[in-house]
């Protein structure tokens, strides 16, 4: 038996995929967890038999019937599968489990707040003022902000991403070699931003952050290191266009009752 250490993955579906149903999503999560696991254990897996669960019944009954299905998008994404399992010289043993024993299911489960994201109109605002922005530090491959010629920028993904730039802010230096590569860009949930402070503080960095203006108990590591003739307000309270959230397979307003600011925080002195 072999084992490998905690691996999480867990990403946002594309605005092409967030509307199809649940078994095509479940059938590509299942896809996109073996297309980013495999490659980073290639020696461990090779000629071995993987153990996966999921609590869908129709991707567990269409795997076993060798991905023969009338929907031809579960059959065209369950070819892929078989392709990697060959390229990677192991098979997947999958077997069905309750909802209730499924484990993965809280990694993509947030609560609105600890979802948000920055309109495109409001990140360009922000790009023209303080940029270029050289990262995101909290994103995902489908919600990660663009550059102002619409590429992605590297980003920082919460779970392993094939593509992602590191994984994991907490545990990475985002200090003066990260600043000298460009200014960092973060939107934390409101929940960590005492933590993401503490981080940045420790590490010496230099970020531009989007923060809710009131006076949590990360306020005064903001104002040690805030660069007050950075500050700029993006809306008041109860405002539209600035925040999105995921709602109902869709990206939809989000009205925030406090007002919304950005700053540059340095603690590189």
């Amino acid at each position: 038996m072999a084992s490998c250490e905690d691996f999480k993955v867990a990403e946002d579906f594309n605005e092409e995929d967030v509307t199809r149903h649940i078994n095509e999503k479940e059938t590509l999560a299942f896809h996109r967890f073996l297309h980013n696991f495999l490659p980073s254990h290639e020696e461990l897996v090779r000629n071995k038999r993987l153990v996966v669960h999921t609590d869908n019944q129709v991707l567990y009954y269409v795997f076993h019937s060798q991905g023969t299905s009338g929907n031809l998008f579960i059959t065209d994404v369950l070819k892929k599968v078989f392709w990697l399992l060959f390229s990677f010289r192991c098979t997947v043993d999958l077997r069905w489990i309750p909802t209730d024993k499924n484990w993965a299911d809280p990694l993509t489960r947030s609560h609105l707040l600890e979802d948000l994201r920055l309109s495109r109109k409001c990140f360009l605002f922000l790009w023209k003022k303080f940029g270029p922005i050289g990262f995101d530090l909290m994103a995902s491959s489908t919600n990660v902000q663009k550059d102002i010629e619409g590429f992605p920028l590297p980003y920082f993904s919460q779970y392993a991403l094939q593509g992602s730039y590191a994984v994991d802010v907490f545990s990475q230096n985002i200090g003066e070699q990260l600043r000298s590569e460009g200014l960092p860009f973060c939107f934390p949930p409101f929940s960590m931003i005492d933590l993401f402070l503490a981080h940045l503080l420790e590490c010496r960095g230099r970020c531009l952050m989007v923060l809710p203006e009131f006076h949590g108990p990360w306020f005064p590591k903001f104002i040690l290191g805030r660069v007050s003739s950075s500050v700029v307000k993006l809306s008041s309270p109860n405002r539209k266009g600035v925040l999105l959230t995921f709602k109902r397979n869709s990206f939809v307003p989000f009205i925030s009752k406090y007002a919304m600011i950005a700053a540059i925080v340095d603690f590189s002195y």
